[in-house]
């Protein structure tokens, strides 16, 4: 799976935080709260199997980068 592609299943299952998912930006600049972030990391888990810690969505990653890594990982799992 490409990283575009798992964006696209994340957006697909977290409609309420679509809007806010741009690829590039940081994800410390996408107003995302605490209760996001947790939303965002069952997400990951429940729709590619992948378990993040919070200490992986660090300040300076991008959802692109982050779309690497689940999709690297869920490769692995």
């Amino acid at each position: 799976m490409t990283p575009q592609q798992t964006l696209h299943r994340l957006r697909l299952n977290l409609p309420r935080l679509a809007p806010l998912l741009r690829e590039d930006v940081p994800l410390n600049e996408l107003a995302l709260d605490s209760m996001d972030h947790v939303e965002l990391l069952c997400a990951i888990h429940e729709e590619f199997g992948v378990r993040l810690t919070p200490a992986e969505l660090a300040p300076g990653a991008s959802l692109t980068s982050l779309a690497r890594h689940i999709s690297s990982a869920a490769v692995k799992a």
